[in-house]
């Protein structure tokens, strides 16, 4: 507006120049204003809630994998550590380690903290995953097991169990000094039933309980000192369903800015979404500061006519593009641009929608991710570089008055630097 402002006098200096100042004292304009109100970048991971020690940052694509400018298959990951187990808990009877022992190990819970932002959902991930890992500091070979192995709903109390096909996991024999890895992956694959592991993480927050069972297989001349073992639930966002994620932005409004408003003002949206998931938006304008609800935010259809307008809008899915594990992963992105006419009084509501607009200093704003085609078998994948941007701003004209005392002097300063 600075720089627009002394052309803008030196235009009307020039038109007062060419009339009869003496009979001029005012001159009224309605100029255009616009400047933005929420400008938002929600990722994967913020749209779903997931903390950054919740995310598997594991490079599945580009030429560069592992480097920053490479783009990983977005995953939860939660991870525990056990207690290293001794080599001396599988002494035996007579005082040596010839003949196998059995060790119960205490019942372990991991909390899945799944979906942190969001409220309900039930996303079907197809290939959810728990990976054991031992690492072998002994020269004896072990065999696992598990007693219980279940997910508990921390809102309903319900267990989802599930068994492993194989019975019995062997553990190799490790270095006493650089140890030896052993790596076995729980999958849909080898549950019983097939495919239990997409039921048991169904999204919402949880307990993984398992309780494991370690049999030493006997050696006699067994060195060494510890069996270490982790263990992590990894969950790869592909699958199909939906996520329900809520959360409050921050909106700056200029004071005053609406005092000479003509008689509406338009709000100005543009969503651009890179999820293959479409996006179901609804607002409110809150006053944080007194813990209330100003108003409804009026996102609309564009082609809505006043008397059809619901408090919502619906962005679609990005199509996802052809990947192979040579390229990026890209989709093709979907934009949306739309303005909403917000008036002094709502022809549909009566309400004044400037002043529901004004009062407020955040929008919460709940977003619905889904597939497009959830009731089919058509699972989407989802990259870490993928999420929904959100710009909102105003455009308005206002009244304004300019006496011509005042022209004179803002030329003046302005031809002279002040």
């Amino acid at each position: 507006m600075k720089r627009t402002l002394p052309l803008l006098l030196l235009a009307l200096a020039l038109s007062i120049a060419m009339t009869d100042c003496r009979r001029i004292d005012s001159i009224e304009f309605t100029p255009t204003y616009a400047f933005p109100l929420v400008e938002a970048n929600i990722t994967v991971g913020e749209l779903i809630g997931a903390r950054p020690s919740e995310i598997a940052s594991e490079y599945a694509f580009g030429p560069n994998e592992g480097e920053s400018d490479s783009t990983y298959f977005f995953k939860l990951v939660y991870p525990d550590t056990l207690e290293p187990v001794t080599l001396l808990q599988f002494q035996d009877s007579i005082g040596g380690f010839g003949l196998p022992v059995t060790l119960e190990l205490p019942e372990r819970r991991t909390f899945l903290r799944m979906f942190g932002n969001s409220r309900d959902g039930s996303f079907f991930f197809s290939n959810p995953e728990v990976e054991f890992s031992f690492n072998n500091f002994t020269s004896m070979e072990y065999e696992l097991s598990f007693d219980t192995i279940y997910t508990l709903n921390t809102q309903s109390q319900q267990r989802y169990y599930f068994n492993l096909s194989d019975t019995f996991i062997d553990v190799a024999a490790g270095d006493p000094t650089t140890g030896g890895i052993t790596n076995y992956t729980v999958s849909n694959t080898n549950t019983i039933p097939t495919g239990a592991l997409t039921v048991v993480f169904e999204p919402t927050p949880k307990y993984l309980y398992y309780q494991p069972i370690l049999t030493s297989k006997g050696d006699a001349g067994a060195v060494g000192d510890r069996l270490e073992i982790y263990s992590r639930v990894l969950l790869p966002f592909e699958g199909r369903g939906n996520v329900f994620y809520r959360d409050t932005i921050p909106m700056e409004v200029p004071d005053n800015i609406f005092e000479n408003v003509v008689d509406f003002a338009f709000l100005r949206m543009r969503f651009t979404n890179s999820i293959p998931l479409q996006a179901s938006l609804t607002g409110l304008i809150v006053d944080t500061a007194n813990y209330s609800v100003v108003g409804t935010l009026p996102l609309y259809e564009i082609d809505d006519e006043p008397t059809e307008k619901t408090d919502g809008i619906i962005i679609p899915g990005a199509t996802q593009s052809t990947l192979t594990p040579t390229t990026n992963p890209t989709s093709d992105t979907v934009e949306l641009a739309t303005d909403v006419r917000i008036y002094r009084k709502n022809p549909s509501t009566g309400e004044n929608d400037l002043e529901n607009l004004l009062a407020g200093n955040a929008i919460i704003l709940q977003v619905e991710l889904n597939t497009t085609d959830y009731d089919t078998d058509e699972f989407v994948k989802v990259f870490s570089t993928q999420g929904l941007k959100v710009n909102l701003g105003i455009k308005t004209k206002i009244n304004g008055t300019l006496d011509i005392d005042s022209i004179r002097g803002s030329l003046i300063d302005s031809i002279l630097g002040r």
